[in-house]
């Protein structure tokens, strides 16, 4: 029984800190999503070294399955 109470007790711990780091981060990620309509675009990185995913065509235009995702 008590091995059950120090479980609790932990899940309980690690869900607090887990929402009190949400809330903090609130105030971040409206920074970020300030940042990002400022700059007018959201920056997005993909690997370039897997063809059907991301790489440049013969014009230089970015092509694939990870940039049509960005």
């Amino acid at each position: 029984m008590f091995r059950g109470l120090i479980g609790r007790a932990a899940v309980l711990a690690a869900a607090t800190a887990g929402c009190l780091a949400l809330a903090a981060g609130g105030a971040s990620a409206q920074q970020t999503v300030a940042q990002i309509k400022q700059r007018g675009m959201l920056n997005c990185g993909v690997d370039t070294g897997i063809p059907g995913f991301a790489y440049q065509d013969t014009a230089g235009k970015w092509i694939g399955f990870d940039v049509d995702y960005c």
